[in-house]
């Protein structure tokens, strides 16, 4: 009897101290979590502003959202206009819907990549139909004059590497351009219409400014601010900070970088395999962004990081990131949790958006 006690115990304490869902982690720290109001999959978060309007963030999941930019509060993103792609029913049970896949801003407009996703009349699945590109200052979308070939990875549902839409994503509107990469090219988008394909830039992802010079980078992330900069290089961050030693590397561990950013103490990047992770400028050292670790963690990936004040300290400003369960959830992850997060000075906290 004592055995089987004993063996009982044992088992829950192991249970208990390996569990690692962000659940747990709430209930031991009394954080109630907020009521999820932006879920999905979130693969861009960008800084605009409308014609004589105030600076807002938007974000894609599948439809578009808002927000002030300076309102460091739960609760208060607002669904915006999406742009439709026209289609033409190719038989009387087809279905058709448009999925806004990422957002992107320069200093004027506003830019959406829309895929259509329609049913396989074989196979009855939803599958990519046509990609087109969409551009607003004013809520009311209109198509962007560039052609945006389909592939077999598209049709199967996934996003390749051969189109990407990207931006500087800067607090200087001045220094914000947008770029569409497909396999003809990379283009400077301007309204309606693109420019000539970048020379050097065919298979660039993300762009940031190094000295006041525009440099694209064929990693999938990069920031910069006044003379501060990072980009990213498969798990590998190269940055600079502006304090005279020039540039550093940090090789994280964290497999392919999806996301990076920085504010005044810190760099802050996320992964598919490894969630997020915080690093110190002073020193390298990986350090918890509050309760971070448990939250945006290494059983979830994430796709966005975005800290609304670059020269702010890190818990001094608001901060938002993205969250996704990996593959089919086959661990402690919730789908639930899903979706938009966000921490806030005010309660001290990331928790559910």
């Amino acid at each position: 009897m004592k055995k089987t006690i004993f063996t009982l115990i044992a088992a829950t304490a192991l249970i208990l101290t390996s569990c690692q869902d962000p659940m747990f982690y709430h209930i031991r720290q009394e954080v109630q979590l907020e009521k999820a109001t932006v879920l999905g999959d979130i693969y861009s978060i960008v800084r605009y502003s409308q014609p004589g309007k105030q600076e807002e963030l938007y974000l894609s999941n599948g439809k578009i959202y808002r927000k002030n930019a300076n309102d460091s509060s739960y609760g208060k993103w607002t669904e915006f206009s999406t742009p439709e792609i026209e289609y033409q029913r190719e038989y009387e049970d087809d279905r058709a819907v448009t999925h806004i896949q990422k957002v992107a801003a320069d200093g004027t407009y506003l830019y959406a990549l829309a895929a259509l996703y329609g049913r396989n009349d074989e196979e009855g699945e939803m599958r990519i139909k046509k990609f087109e590109l969409f551009y607003t200052n004013n809520g009311t979308w209109n198509k962007v004059n560039v052609a945006l070939p389909i592939d077999q990875d598209m049709t199967e549902g996934k996003i390749t590497n051969e189109t990407h839409l990207f931006c500087t994503n800067t607090v200087v509107k001045s220094q914000r351009k947008a770029f569409i990469r497909t396999k003809n090219g990379c283009f400077e988008l301007n309204g309606g219409t693109v420019g000539s394909p970048i020379a050097g830039a065919a298979s660039a992802k993300s762009v940031y400014y190094k000295g006041g010079v525009l440099t694209y980078n064929n990693g999938n992330a990069a920031f910069s601010h006044g003379n501060r900069y990072a980009y990213t290089n498969v798990d590998e961050i190269v940055y600079n900070n502006d304090d005279g030693r020039g540039e550093q590397k940090i090789k994280t561990g964290m497999g392919i970088l999806t996301s990076v950013c920085m504010t005044q103490d810190s760099i802050l990047v996320t992964s598919m395999l490894f969630g997020f992770k915080r690093f110190l400028i002073s020193n390298q050292e990986v350090v918890d962004f509050s309760n971070a670790s448990s939250t945006i963690s290494s059983i979830y990936e994430s796709h966005v990081i975005l800290a609304v004040n670059p020269d702010a300290n890190t818990l001094a400003d608001a901060c938002y990131a993205s969250i996704q369960v990996k593959g089919n959830g086959a661990n402690s992850a919730q789908f639930t949790h899903q979706g938009l997060w966000a921490y806030y000075p005010s309660r001290a906290k990331w928790n559910i958006e």
